[in-house]
């Protein structure tokens, strides 16, 4: 009972990414459910409550009315201590002393005669140590920054040349190559900061990987001694709070509620809630003062403090919904091919030809859809070439695209007043219908050829910009107000968003009277385009690279670990993916069963991958997995569960990343240069999930992003590197725990669960609208929400998780609010000054 009542409050802890366990905590703070004290009670426990260690200038209690914080002092700039020359003589270098090393323990000493490149003053690098060699540099205590000077005048290969550098312990600069860096006969300088020394020498070894290991100089400066108010809060969270938020399986400060916290409300929810009640005596109180301090420090070394995160309410009136920038968007290579499919009913693919795009988040990413000189070149000749495939057909006497006869005269204005519409997605001006004819008549009175003629007008109509981009042209060109599209413009919107390719004929024609701009006509044109077809685009196009298929024939797997995963088998994963999520677009599947379905498609050769009985045959068809099944959704798909692994064993970091970015928007930061050096040495025989948790401890920013990122990833771990169920680990023979808890608190044991209690999250279904809205409007949408801070887009995206609400945010109806969206209907004037991010 009275654990029971202690795990409740522990559920309210905010400053730990999963909750306390009660039992653990009790013990460590010297109580138990009798009350009685024990032995394990730290030093610092007394009925007392513990004083924090900052100064009394500081500890002033101002809970009620608030605590103001004292100036941060910013620490002045590094002041040099010493330089060492290692070849042994004093030295001058950029102003540089370096003393002779005679003072210090070392291995040879070489002296080199050549000159070495891009150096004034070069005796330091021509006085260079070989071999493994240590220095115990006596200092005082502090922090210091090491510059090291390194030449290479002998090796000419890459890794001939291979060491590492050691310092106080810990490998600080890994694997370094200096003839990879700069050559042969060049120096280089390379740079390790924050070396705290608290024993009076700084200790630095060169220890060699391949050949002998190689400096020439080390100058050591040190760092002013400040104490920032994220040192001040650590001296209070070592005493008051690690015990139960930095045990080994806690976050510090991770994230426990669906809100997050930035500074301000961290410091509120510590005064508010800290120490639970009950726990005052064993951990000491927390005034404003002393959550301010602590707060500051959970920041420093939690990087999800402050991050935006799905939020549950907009930060501006769906009024306010922020149109797009002016932009000129350029075709990509898959809406080209497309487009040409559509137009003139050519399947060769002519934009293959073209330089390879750089996409952002995707293909059609306009900030991405550059055009260079070369690829000028290249759509000219595809203009070319489809200009005389389309007249050779007309002049066989095909006239399903031209529609009159080239050799009458008239044909001419015939293709532009009609094809050009078509061409150009809008009608063409007076202007720009006559001088297309001239070029046509110039041509005709050069040559003679009607054919030849034709072939030009056509190239002249697929190689202009108004072909090639999609422009949205203002009337008045000194607008500073968003402007609604035109119904062309409009059309060209729908059609390149449903179906990655030009405007049909009903579109065009419900743009050219002008219904497009209603919103009935709008929902019965998504409806018709969704029922298209070319509507599969969503799949190809948006869903598969939305949810990181796109990289999946490129991703390694270890075949000699793994032969049952064959090029066939790849390639039928991935199909039963494909079928699945192309079930759930078409059919108008709500966005959850992305994560929850419980079925998926296969065949024959996929349910033998999976060990289920009963199928056969090449063909896909839908198959619900029987109760108890132990895959669910997306994250039981193998596909998924490959390509989120090494090649010969699993990640449950990439595997929790893969699910954070692509369902809650909310991918955690790369680990800093500083992390991964400090990233502890892996023992032989440790399975991923020992691998993660030793990572957690190699300091609190790793612990605070593991403890976020790992539970997720853990919950899929009963899925081998091939997305093959296993009871144990290969590696050491240890039984694989699915079992975690998520930073928000909810429990799980395996896939199933952790995919059923993802799926209904309000965060998961406005994290993908965001990703469609992403892709409708051919940039990164901002679907995240900042309290208090103007979103560009985040009002956009609620407004249609609102209005999706009543159908579980079908595919269908997504789609079709966010045609009705005003960020997807507007966009801003063209002189407003904002352009395309």
């Amino acid at each position: 009972m009275f654990d029971t009542k202690f795990r409740r409050i522990a559920s309210s802890f905010v400053l730990a990414g999963t909750a306390c366990v009660l039992s653990a905590c009790v013990a460590d703070s010297g109580s138990n459910s009798s009350g009685a004290n024990t032995s394990s009670a730290p030093a610092t426990t007394s009925s007392s409550p513990v004083t924090p260690p900052i100064s009394s200038a500081q500890t002033a209690s101002s809970a009620a009315a608030g605590f103001n914080p004292p100036p941060e002092e910013t620490p002045g700039e590094p002041t040099l201590a010493l330089a060492i020359n290692a070849g042994g003589e004093a030295a001058m270098l950029d102003g540089i002393q370096y003393q002779a090393d005679a003072y210090f323990s070392g291995g040879l000493t070489y002296t080199n005669t050549n000159e070495i490149a891009g150096t004034n003053e070069d005796a330091v690098y021509q006085s260079e140590r070989y071999e493994d060699s240590s220095y115990a540099i006596p200092v005082a205590n502090g922090t210091y920054n090491v510059r090291f000077n390194f030449s290479e005048t002998y090796h000419d290969a890459v890794g001939s040349r291979i060491f590492n550098v050691i310092i106080e312990g810990q490998n600080r600069l890994s694997n370094v190559d200096i003839f990879r860096a700069v050559g042969f006969n060049a120096a280089m300088v390379e740079q390790v900061s924050d070396i705290t020394v608290d024993d009076g020498t700084l200790n630095i070894d060169f220890q060699s990987v391949t050949a002998l290991a190689k400096v020439t100089g080390i100058v050591i400066y040190k760092q002013d001694s400040v104490q920032s108010h994220a040192d001040i809060g650590k001296a209070i969270f070592d005493v008051q709070c690690a015990t139960c938020h930095a045990a080994d399986t806690k976050g510090v400060g991770t994230r426990a509620d669906e809100s997050g916290h930035n500074l301000p409300s961290l410091i509120a929810t510590i005064e508010a809630t800290m120490p639970p009640p009950g726990f005052e005596a064993a951990f000491g109180t927390c005034d404003a003062e002393c959550s301010y301090y602590t707060a500051k420090y959970i920041a420093s070394v939690n990087p999800f403090i402050g991050r935006p995160i799905p939020g549950p309410e907009p930060d501006a009136p769906i009024a306010d919904i922020a149109p797009l920038p002016p932009v000129m968007s350029r075709l990509s290579k898959l809406e080209y091919n497309n487009t040409v499919r559509d137009l003139f009913g050519i399947n060769s693919n002519p934009a293959d030809a073209l330089p390879q795009d750089t996409y952002g988040q995707f293909k059609n990413d306009n900030a991405s859809l550059t055009v260079t000189s070369v690829a000028i070149e290249k759509f000219f000749e595809a203009a070319e070439d489809i200009a005389t495939e389309v007249v050779e057909a007309a002049a066989g006497g095909n006239r399903t695209v031209i529609g009159c006869d080239i050799t009458n005269a008239s044909c001419a204005q015939t293709v532009i007043n009609t094809l050009g519409v078509k061409v150009w997605r809008r009608p063409l001006s007076n202007a720009e219908s006559d001088g297309l004819l001239a070029l046509y008549n110039d041509v005709q009175g050069v040559t003679g050829n009607r054919a030849t003629s034709m072939t030009a007008l056509l190239r002249s109509l697929l190689f202009s910009p108004n072909f090639i981009y999609r422009p949205e042209i203002d009337q008045n060109l000194n607008s500073t107000t968003a402007q609604p599209l035109n119904a062309y413009e409009l059309a060209s919107r729908l059609s390149y968003f449903l179906w990655a390719s030009t405007p049909d004929d009903q579109l065009l024609s419900a743009a050219a009277n002008g219904s497009l701009l209603n919103d009935a006509t709008i929902r019965s044109q998504v409806a018709r385009m969704l029922e298209d077809p070319k509507a599969e685009t969503l799949v190809d196009g948006f869903a598969m690279t939305w949810l990181d298929f796109d990289k999946f024939f490129s991703h390694d797997v270890d075949v000699d670990q793994f032969p049952q995963y064959t090029d066939e088998v790849k390639a039928n994963l991935l199909a039963e993916t494909e079928n699945f999520l192309h079930h759930i677009v078409r059919d108008n599947r709500p966005l959850s069963e992305i994560l929850n379905a419980n079925y998926t498609y296969l065949n024959e050769r996929v349910a033998n991958y999976y060990g289920v009985q009963g199928v056969s045959g090449n063909s896909f068809r839908l198959y619900e997995w029987p109760a108890g099944s132990k895959r669910k959704g997306l994250m039981g798909h193998a596909s998924a569960l490959t390509v989120h692994s090494h090649p010969a064993a699993t990640s449950p970091v990439k595997r929790g990343t893969w699910v954070m970015d692509r369902f809650l928007c909310d991918r955690p930061p790369e680990p800093s240069a500083d992390v991964i050096a400090n990233f502890p040495d892996i023992p032989s025989g440790l399975d991923p999930r020992e691998i993660s948790e030793l990572h957690k401890e190699s300091s609190a920013v790793c612990t605070s992003c593991h403890a976020y990122v790992d539970p997720i990833g853990y919950g899929m771990e009963n899925f081998n590197p091939v997305g093959q169920w296993r009871d144990r680990y290969t590696i050491n023979d240890r039984v694989v725990d699915s079992s975690a808890e998520l930073p928000t608190g909810e429990p799980f044991s395996s896939l199933t669960e952790l995919a059923d209690i993802l799926a209904p999250k309000g965060e998961v279904s406005i994290c993908s609208i965001g990703y469609a809205m992403s892709y409708a409007l051919g940039r990164r949408a901002t679907t995240v929400f900042v309290p208090g801070v103007n979103s560009a887009d985040y009002p956009a995206v609620y407004d249609i998780y609102q209005k999706t609400l009543d159908s579980a945010h079908s595919m269908h109806d997504v789609f079709t609010e966010i045609a009705l969206s005003p960020a997807f209907r507007t966009r801003l004037g063209a002189n407003t000054g904002s352009q395309q991010p």
